[in-house]
């Protein structure tokens, strides 16, 4: 995907066209109003005021826009200033995107708009939630962050409106994937600095965040190409590294009584507002630098097997309601499958890696994106590790240790010990479906804290269905597997003697397994006959393969294995007790 759209082509029409040169005035309005209203909300977190006016959408009890100037006093002032200048960005973004929507012709650039739109209409709800909830330190983060997510969007419409970016282009640029890294970790340390000042944690990540953007900026420095704006972004940071231990001797903790004085007032202000400059001027350095260089979205999100994390993701939020036991946290299961899902596209990111070499030689592989070319390995590993880390560490810092643990455990079995495994023994799949099993106790384990006897029932129901369903899939492509060296059970029983023992076998203790949920008192009699007759369903698919041994009836049992998850998570989920 490139970040712009038939450049070649539209080079050549007439600038008047495409975009008005107004527009591109009205959107770098809109990029200062939007700081502007940065460090206004900056000021209100650093003067305390965040309930000054405890009433949302109406302040006292008044409209708005009729409050008197006169009782803008105090925290008020930040308050309700704040909440007018949010307005008129509000108002201003909604022209701007009528505006685009009207006159602009390409598509993505539209789309931006609408993003933009919905971006600052979620952000004004947020900061009412801040009020009604008395602000709560995970709503507070999340307005801060998303409040520079949408400076971000509002610079990228200011630069594709305007006319350098319309008119022919300059030859693309090898720092792409540089600036890009840069301004993932700049807008990270954003959200960091959102948890210390809304939360007091957070400090140690935060500082090692900051060396990683001091040796990212002079890494720029280095590159020749867009020198003066690498520059004017190295300046930047080591400003704003003076600024950050100075504001960290001089505040408070955020519940420290006591009068602040200006200059912990003054300090964390301007120290947020020289980091929205660096993640602005990141961000149009990165916009520049890709502006030609094709960016395979498509195949990152191929790399990270969607598909297979969707299951992952069912799974884990089962064993977070059956963990919950009927009280549970909507905020808690979203961060803990973004965790979860984060960690298991990473190891399905690394697997990827790993096997580009042996995908290459399969014919129901070798067009995926890193055999096909569509992804540098180099970016494929930094990716995986990134994601695997990222969803780790936000297990542990906002769930607890033990759910970032299975999690890490997962991708260690999964990346580590089955990939490799493949190559070697044909116990891989058995290896393989521990990891694959995990999911669900991550979901208890972040509930409930603990793995009781329901989590593990809950592991060696998928642990067993995973080896019907895989060696249906190794008979099919047996060939595959053999061209390309792999240890499948098929690979080293050409007979298929093993394979289909073992099919029928974990058929059977498949059908134990399921019915441990209404033994232990988690379920009703209405799953367990439900449960019974779906697993003998597709028991009988497994002796149709084991008896015909064909193609086809191992795509039968395939069938059979896909449709026998999902209906067995159904009725855990309707009967659970």
């Amino acid at each position: 995907m490139r970040l712009y759209e038939q450049a070649s082509s539209l080079s050549g029409v007439p600038e008047r066209k495409m975009t008005s040169r107004w527009v591109h005035r009205f959107a770098c309005l809109l990029v200062v109003a939007t700081f502007l209203l940065i460090i206004a909300g900056a000021s209100v977190t650093s003067n305390r005021a965040g309930l000054a006016v405890p009433d949302w959408p109406t302040t006292y009890g008044q409209f708005m826009y009729s409050f008197p100037f006169s009782k803008m006093v105090g925290g008020i002032f930040y308050e309700h200033g704040h909440r007018l200048l949010a307005s008129a960005v509000g108002f201003m973004t909604i022209v701007l995107t009528v505006w685009i929507v009207r006159v602009e012709r390409r598509r993505w650039v539209r789309r931006l708009a609408i993003a933009a739109l919905g971006t600052v209409i979620a952000q004004g709800i947020l900061g009412g939630l801040t009020v009604k909830f008395f602000l709560r330190p995970p709503i507070s983060i999340a307005h801060a962050s998303l409040a520079e997510a949408f400076f971000c969007t509002t610079i990228a419409l200011a630069m594709f409106t305007s006319p350098q970016w319309v008119g022919p282009a300059a030859p693309g640029t090898p720092t792409g994937w540089l600036t890009l890294a840069t301004t993932i970790v700049v807008y990270v340390q954003v959200l960091l600095g959102a948890s210390i000042r809304h939360s007091d944690l957070g400090f140690i990540a935060h500082i090692v965040g900051a060396v990683v953007v001091v040796a990212l900026a002079a890494t720029l420095v280095r590159e020749r190409t867009f020198r003066g704006q690498s520059i004017s972004l190295f300046a930047l940071v080591v400003v704003q590294v003076g600024l950050g231990i100075a504001t960290l001797l001089v505040r408070l903790p955020k519940d420290a009584v006591g009068q602040l004085s200006s200059v912990q007032i003054l300090l964390p202000t301007i120290h947020l507002a020289v980091g929205a400059l660096i993640l602005a001027t990141s961000v149009s350095l990165t916009l520049r630098s890709c502006r030609f260089v094709d960016l395979p979205i498509g195949a990152f999100v191929e790399l990270v097997k969607p598909r297979i994390v969707s299951m992952v993701l069912v799974t884990t939020c089962l064993g977070y309601f059956l963990g919950a036991r009927g009280t549970h946290s909507w905020l808690l299961l979203l961060v803990t499958l973004l965790g979860v899902g984060c960690s298991a596209g990473g190891s399905a990111v690394l697997n990827n890696y790993l096997e580009r070499d042996v995908d290459s030689k399969m014919s129901r592989t070798r067009h995926r994106a890193l055999p096909a070319g569509l992804v540098e390995p180099a970016h494929a590993l930094a990716f995986g590790v990134c994601l695997v880390l990222a969803g780790s560490l936000t297990l542990v810092r906002w769930v607890n240790l033990l759910t970032g643990f299975l999690v890490l455990l997962a991708a260690f079995l999964y990346v580590l010990v089955y990939t490799p495994m493949k190559r070697w023994s044909w116990i891989n799949t058995t290896l393989g479906a521990i990891p694959g099993a995990i999911p669900p106790l991550c979901g208890w384990a972040a509930a409930s804290g603990r793995l009781d006897v329901g989590a593990w029932v809950l592991f060696a129901i998928l642990f067993a269905w995973q080896h019907p369903h895989f060696y249906s899939i190794a008979w099919m492509f047996k060939d595959d597997y053999r061209a390309a060296g792999l240890k499948m059970l098929p690979v080293v029983d050409p007979d298929g003697v093993s394979t289909f023992r073992q099919t029928v076998a974990y058929s059977v203790a498949l059908i134990g397994a399921s019915l441990l949920p209404t033994v232990i008192g988690m379920t009703g009699q209405f799953y367990f006959y439900g449960a019974l007759l779906i697993g003998l369903t597709m028991l009988g698919a497994a002796v149709c393969f084991a008896r015909q041994h064909g193609a086809a009836d191992a795509r039968r049992l395939l069938r059979a294995s896909i449709l026998y998850l999902p209906l067995l998570l159904l009725l855990i989920a309707l009967d659970a007790g």
